[in-house]
């Protein structure tokens, strides 16, 4: 079913790239030009500024490449001239919209919520001649596992937390607004912002004035603070402690950055496409003055009742991961490297063997989406694309305790490896020796996802209607703004996996969601539990069938 059409149709940018190998008949792209389904995350693996590429981990220096808000003149700053006396850095990881922080003053260096690879920051110090004296982290993060055990044992950095945290190991006992100087120009102050967590904090950068006076450069806000958002406040519940005790909270740590200079650069945990938060503007940083006026978190006019009625409706359900993250966070973390260690290729036989439905071992896909509905996959295995937000779909989808086994593009073993180690992902037992390639050339069975023409779908439901299985995977609040399909099935890709029953064996099962990505995943995980129907991807989504033609049921 699969042609150069139907490719054309998923990836628009790949028109001019598509061209057909005489000998294998398969399409081959380029594939540095072509954007997943998803737009969540940009691919990782891409240039930069200064033309070189980046290293698999995703980190790269930002301060001289990116911006802000254009339209916005009080945003666009560069971080590293904020001033002479010290060097400031963003450094982001792409895959999980996060992003960590480098403060250099007199050789003495500041690292904030640093992820769990932290070769870059090594290399970072290295270039520098710089040493790392502390390490903070914003608060026990949840999307992901950090670095900072691993950063303070190699550079013997002092670790970090907002009061009242307890970990397993040893931190400095802090207070609000606690002072950690990096030289006699510059330091770095703790701000006790409770809401998100009850350790949540955030860093600013102080500069010391001709007078000895401290003024306010930037403030790094963790997951208290986003561009036009909040962090969530339903991660951190117990039994004596609502999330709208949280948001309370949260109301009133705002009000205090609120209280900043406009001039403050405001420095966010995490970006566009992160479950942390529910509406997370695009953009790397801002401005306090600019943030008052985007963010509802920092407008003086809204009431706390109100402020909480907002940060606590249309919560989407959190990752099963992120409750797996924290207390991997609060307890001794395995080095990535000792992961890679025991990490290594799968004879062809040996993994086989895992294919069968009783093996406990979960086989990931992680090629890329377009490949698999072209070529198949293998079976039991569940299809993530490794460039779309991989790390966080691996980490809702499977649990982050099995042992995992990976089949990847050539050259691309490491990468796939080192982003599930950042959302807890321990137990890798390996990747599948020569690929998918290799396992097609020794006639190993292959599972096929059909993909449908999304005008040849809609002409089937004007003519058949009820008669069709349509799965919309996509999450509640989309079905209840945009609507449904009329008697179409609604199992969110999160709960797939549980409502399995509820999916016919003796039928065509249409799977859609807005665009694609998700539909693809689904499809997978249907076909993976031995699903030997017909299973369809909607070509195009929801989206497209809109567009084709299809009447939304309002679900309001």
């Amino acid at each position: 079913q699969t042609s150069k059409n139907l490719l054309k149709s998923f990836y628009p940018q790949s028109r001019e790239l598509l061209k057909f190998s005489v000998l294998s008949k398969q399409p081959m792209l380029n594939y540095s030009n072509l954007a997943p389904f998803s737009s969540l995350s940009k691919q990782s693996n891409v240039k930069n500024s200064n033309n070189s590429f980046l290293p698999s981990c995703s980190l790269k220096r930002f301060s001289e490449s990116c911006k802000s808000d254009p339209n916005a003149p009080d945003v666009n700053v560069e971080l590293n001239k904020l001033s002479k006396h010290c060097y400031i850095e963003q450094i982001p990881t792409s895959c999980l919209a996060q992003f960590g922080y480098y403060i250099e003053a007199n050789g003495k260096a500041f690292v904030v919520d640093p992820v769990r690879d932290i070769d870059y920051y090594l290399k970072l110090c290295s270039e520098r001649k710089a040493e790392i004296k502390y390490i903070g982290e914003t608060h026990f993060h949840a999307d992901f596992v950090s670095g900072h055990l691993d950063l303070s044992e190699k550079t013997g950095g002092k670790i970090i937390f907002g009061p009242g945290a307890k970990p397993e190991y040893s931190i400095i006992e802090t207070k609000h607004e606690m002072i950690f100087e990096l030289s006699d120009k510059i330091a770095i102050q703790l701000i006790h912002t409770p809401g998100h967590t009850l350790e949540s904090c955030c860093f600013s950068v102080l500069e010391k004035d001709d007078q000895g006076k401290y003024k306010t450069l930037a403030v790094m806000t963790g997951d208290t603070l986003f561009l036009g958002e909040v962090g969530r406040p339903d991660l951190a519940v117990k039994s004596d402690l609502t999330e709208k005790d949280l948001a309370g909270l949260m109301y009133e740590s705002c009000q205090y950055l609120a209280g900043l200079p406009d001039d403050c650069v405001v420095l966010p945990g995490h970006g566009a496409g992160s479950p942390c938060g529910k509406n997370i503007q695009t953009g790397t940083y801002s401005t306090i003055g600019y943030q008052k006026l985007t963010n509802y978190g920092l407008n003086n006019s809204l009431s706390k009742t109100k402020f909480i009625e907002i940060l606590t409706s249309n919560l989407p359900t959190p990752p099963s991961y992120f409750f797996h993250s924290v207390k991997q966070n609060k307890g001794n973390i395995q080095s990535t490297k000792e992961i890679h260690s025991k990490t290594t290729p799968i004879k062809q036989e040996e993994f086989l063997a895992m294919t069968h439905q009783d093996s406990e071992v979960k086989i990931i896909d992680t090629r890329k989406n377009f490949l698999i509905l072209s070529t198949g996959t293998l079976p039991k295995a569940i299809c993530i694309d490794l460039d779309t937000s991989y790390a966080i779909w691996a980490g809702t989808l499977i649990d982050p305790n099995e042992k995992i086994a990976i089949v990847c593009e050539e050259g691309r073993e490491e990468e796939a490896i080192t982003r599930l180690t950042r959302v807890g992902f321990d137990n890798i037992v390996g990747y599948l020796e020569g690929g998918f390639e290799a396992w097609v050339n020794n006639k190993h069975t292959v599972n096929r996802i059909s993909v449908i023409p999304n005008k040849e779908f809609v002409d089937i439901l004007k003519n058949s209607g009820s008669s069709q299985f349509v799965l919309d995977v996509r999450n509640p609040n989309e079905h209840k703004t945009t609507g449904v399909i009329e008697n179409s099935t609604l199992i969110p890709l999160i709960e797939l996996e549980k409502n399995l029953d509820k999916i016919p064996t003796d039928r065509t099962v249409n799977v859609l969601c807005k665009g694609g990505l998700r539909a693809s995943m689904a499809a997978s995980i249907i076909v993976s539990k031995g699903y030997s129907n017909q299973i369809n991807v909607v070509e195009g989504g929801l989206d497209k069938s809109v567009e084709n033609g299809i009447t939304l049921k309002s679900l309001n």
